[in-house]
């Protein structure tokens, strides 16, 4: 299954979403705001102690503070990956899955206006499971653990009605985060991140 065969359905549904009526999706009420997403993540790393060369993909469900320049968040985010991992001097195939919880905030240069740039960060605390085939020798095939790490990110929000209603987000940023799988403490699922969402 291709990358476009499994962004589709998403894409279809966040379509869909965008035609509801307002009052539907309660847009514009409310001090937090829904944000939900689809993300892709193109690993990084160090040889021998990360997935370097891989993607995955991700959905988030965010509740984020619907005004002012300041605006909080906290994110659920879960992810799943596959391909060709880098583990010591070996390189097994990987599947990886994993959910985590992200708190942050995001600063508005604009707050007004169609378009409306902000940039941010967050720390973030999940949990992931990899499983490698075949194992390299003295490492368990199915291993998992809490993964600790920041982002920080940059995007904009075009706004399709009022400066606080509906609007699509385009965001990129950097995630580095660790954690002790593939039998090594400081195992590497850092990359770069970009997401399309929807502000409800």
């Amino acid at each position: 299954m291709n990358c476009v065969t499994r962004v589709l359905p998403v894409l279809v549904l966040l379509v869909m979403a965008l035609g509801m009526p307002s009052g539907a999706l309660a847009a514009g009420g409310g001090e937090y705001a829904p944000v939900m997403g689809l993300g892709f993540k193109f690993f990084n790393g160090d040889t021998g102690k990360s997935l370097t060369g891989a993607q995955a993909y991700g959905l988030h469900f965010r509740a984020e503070k619907r005004r002012g320049w300041l605006r909080t968040f906290a994110d659920a985010e879960f992810e799943y990956s596959g391909g060709t991992a880098s583990v010591g001097t070996e390189s097994p195939t990987f599947s990886l899955y994993g959910g985590g919880f992200l708190g942050g905030a995001n600063i508005f240069v604009f707050t007004t206006g169609r378009f409306q740039a902000f940039f941010g960060g967050a720390g973030v605390l999940a949990w992931h499971m990899l499983k490698l085939t075949p194992a390299p020798s003295g490492v368990e095939p199915n291993t998992q653990g809490l993964s600790f790490g920041y982002e920080v990110r940059a995007g904009v929000d075009m706004r399709l009605g009022s400066a606080d209603g509906n609007a699509i987000r385009l965001e990129s940023g950097y995630s580095a985060v660790t954690s002790r799988i593939g039998g090594q403490s400081g195992f590497q699922l850092a990359g770069f991140k970009f997401v399309l969402g929807l502000v409800y």
